[in-house]
């Protein structure tokens, strides 16, 4: 009953102990060394929840310890304990807030680096070294091409080991839908897993001055920002200068946006790198266009005041 017995290996960039998702409160103890014989990271600060961490870079061990944040978000995901009023800036509470197996245990093979990604080698010893250690399930939400033949996906190919020692494989369809023919790790061995939704909507809506709305999400929605004064807004790329339009931080460096809240093209960099770089240009607030085919939003509001950062 919600996961509880189970170990769940994830393969990703690590894990953050320290995040609440991850304390062991009422979990049961680690499963006896006859069904689990893995280990943790020499100091690092396990638990009845994390019963293992251990990273694997081209023969070395380094920290488990996620710098990336992503491997931390998806064992949330699969098996974060019980959080109370667990919220986003203070919007979209929950009370309390898991993950779908908050009984399981997690065991976490840190396999993705700053700078060098996710290399194949590395998944194949991480699944070697998860068989050993028993785990009952695999996680692999590293994106792979969809043109690649089964032999050339290291996911699948890693899979074969894992289901012939009756370990379930689970992994992910890839970003690069919704089009036909993009599907990632689609080896009938695999349980593939596309896209969900959730029950709740940040939902935020601009306002053009000629009356129109568009209705978009943002999780940064101060109460003190004036929704009835009117801003000037600004796109850098109708020049058609791409760097631009995406709101590249050497690109706005050149402009002065204070008063003014300017659009950007969505991708190239993070939101957030992007949004600093606005703010430091003076912008009062940032609206992000999402790719025409994407099935999101139309745009993502993001406001910053020269006061609060």
């Amino acid at each position: 009953m919600m996961g509880q017995g189970l170990i769940i290996g994830v393969l990703d960039t690590g894990i953050n102990p320290k995040h609440p998702s991850f304390n062991d409160t009422n979990m049961p103890p680690k499963p006896s060394p006859t069904k689990w014989k893995g280990r943790c990271y020499a100091g690092f600060p396990c638990n009845n929840k994390i019963i293992g961490a251990k990273a694997f870079n081209g023969g070395s061990h380094p920290s488990p310890e996620d710098t990336d944040g992503h491997g931390t978000h998806v064992a949330g995901i699969i098996a974060g304990n019980f959080v109370k009023d667990a919220n986003v800036l203070g919007m979209a509470k929950g009370d309390p807030a898991s993950g779908m197996a908050p009984m399981a245990h997690l065991s976490i093979y840190k396999v993705c680096f700053p700078k060098i990604g996710c290399v194949e080698a590395n998944t194949y010893a991480v699944v070697d070294q998860a068989i050993k250690d028993g785990v009952d399930i695999i996680s692999m939400s590293i994106t792979g091409f969809h043109n690649d033949t089964f032999y050339q996906d290291s996911i699948s190919m890693a899979s074969i080991a894992a289901i012939q020692h009756g370990i379930i494989p689970v992994s992910i369809a890839g970003n690069d839908g919704p089009e036909t023919g993009t599907l990632s790790h689609s080896a009938p061995w695999v349980l593939t897993v596309g896209a969900s939704t959730t029950d709740r909507r940040i939902a935020s809506t601009v306002e053009l001055g000629d009356g129109r709305t568009f209705l978009g999400e943002s999780a940064y929605q101060p109460n003190h920002w004036n929704s009835t004064k009117k801003w000037g807004l600004e796109y850098l790329g109708k020049n058609g200068d791409v760097s631009a339009s995406y709101c590249l931080p050497s690109e706005l460096a050149k402009f002065n946006l204070r008063g003014k809240i300017v659009i950007c093209e969505g991708g190239m960099v993070t939101d957030e790198i992007r949004g600093k770089a606005a703010y430091l240009a003076g912008a009062e607030g940032m609206i992000v266009i999402n790719e025409p085919y994407r099935d999101t939003p139309l745009i993502l509001l993001f406001t910053f005041f020269r006061h609060q950062i």
